[in-house]
């Protein structure tokens, strides 16, 4: 059968708001994946002392007991590079990071007024063009404008992970509830106490006892984190694999081979009522109290509780196309359940899955920066928008610090909606 929205995607995107929110949607994201490039206190070239380096890419932690870190040798770690006297030295085109703080020019330093800078010789004087804060400071110095950029890296980063653990969970959940129903998925009780007997060993091995290598992932890049994450996800996949197969040999092994048919549908729907029922803001805040502050906390505790939606969806939309007239051919000509469910069924519910994605990933942003507007979401290290915005409420004249990162969430969100409205009217 050919699927009717198979050009949605190219529909959508050539439309003319559309095209303008993609646009925008990927400059956003390409500014967040190369921001240490874009902006960082490090420059992106040095030749000092005859030598060159190449700070700004060196992201080894500093360690005197490594004979051969040339950065620490050289004491190039705490390197004040505006005022060293270098042979050749190539700044990014906006010269401060995340992460570092400005104390000359802490407490709210307003984008229009005089700036401080401490010169070579210890001298205060006006910021040098060059180095100025365009965006103002917040409450310790964090540069605005790098808060921009380096947020963008955070939001993608964190909406991402998060929307496709959700996704995950959504999507299998709603094709067993809504294509099996009660009375057409047959197994034996061994199987499924196998299967459920393997989340909480898989949790355990893949997120639980890795946390801290996930955490020293994301310090070193959020790549690496985004890696971390998807092998943890693996490992839990593979657990539960493993733990099936066993109680599958078990049941073979004893002759334990009778099987029956499991209410899957009653089961998932009375999951996705109990979630559903319970305020989202409590259940995440529960959540957040009992793991500590982290990137890979804020990343499971939104897609462990926004796969409801997806869920809810898949199940319906599997539910309506399950009897139609191609369905039910492909079960004539004898093909599995699998099969059908790849080859047929999910590809004709792919433009609203898509559409209930993107508006899951403007939800997970607005999440993850009012969780660190309150304080429970990222570590206090770890500066977001949410983060900068929550300064906003001990100095209401600072006004740069709730206008720029507001106005990207706003950005941000807009531009997400329109892209999901624009696959939604061309469906």
């Amino acid at each position: 059968m050919k699927i009717k929205s198979q050009n949605i995607f190219g529909r959508a995107i050539t439309h003319r708001k559309g095209k303008i929110a993609l646009r925008i949607l990927l400059a956003i994201f390409i500014l967040g994946l190369f921001a240490p490039m874009i902006s960082n206190d490090q420059p992106l070239y040095v030749k000092y002392k005859g030598e060159n380096y190449f700070p700004a890419f060196h992201f080894r932690t500093p360690d005197a007991n490594k004979v051969d870190d040339v950065y620490a040798l050289g004491n190039l770690y705490n390197m004040d590079w505006k005022n060293a006297e270098t042979d050749n030295i190539i700044f990014t085109p906006f010269t401060h990071s995340n992460g570092t703080f400005d104390y000359l020019n802490a407490d709210y330093a307003s984008p229009f007024e005089n700036q401080k800078f401490k010169n070579s010789s210890g001298g205060i004087v006006e910021m040098p063009l060059r180095y100025r804060h365009w965006l103002g400071t917040g409450k310790k110095g964090e540069d605005v404008l790098a808060v921009l950029f380096y947020g963008a890296q955070y939001a993608f980063i964190i909406s991402f992970v998060a929307v496709a653990i959700a996704t995950l969970i959504g999507l299998v959940l709603g094709v067993f509830s809504g294509y099996y129903g009660n009375y057409h998925f047959k197994t034996t009780l061994l199987n499924v106490a196998g299967f459920c007997m393997g989340i909480v060993p898989g949790y355990f091995y893949g997120f639980h006892l890795r946390s801290f290598t996930i955490n020293e992932a994301f310090t070193s890049s959020q790549f690496s984190g985004v890696l971390q994450v998807l092998f943890s996800i693996l490992i839990l996949l593979a657990v539960i694999g493993f733990c099936y197969l066993i109680c599958d040999w078990i049941s073979e092994l004893f002759s334990l081979k009778k099987s029956r048919f499991i209410p899957v549908d009653s089961i998932i729907s009375k999951m996705i009522e109990l979630f559903v029922s319970i305020p989202a803001l409590i259940l995440i805040i529960s959540f957040t109290a009992l793991m500590k502050p982290s990137l890979l906390t804020i990343i499971l505790v939104i897609g462990l509780t926004g796969w409801t939606t997806i869920a809810r969806l898949v199940r319906a939309e599997m539910m309506k196309i399950k009897n139609l007239d191609y369905i039910e051919s492909a079960r004539a000509l004898g093909f599995n359940h699998p099969y059908i469910i790849l080859k047929h069924a999910l590809p004709n519910i792919s433009s609203a899955l898509f559409v209930t994605i993107i508006f899951t990933i403007a939800a997970a942003i607005i999440l993850e920066s009012s969780l660190t507007f309150l304080g429970i979401g990222v570590p206090h290290d770890v500066i977001t928008w949410g983060s900068l915005l929550a300064q906003s409420k001990e100095n209401f004249s600072a006004w740069w610090i709730s206008l720029f990162p507001g106005g990207m969430i706003f950005i941000t969100l807009y531009c997400l909606n329109q892209l999901a409205s624009r696959f939604r009217t061309s469906d």
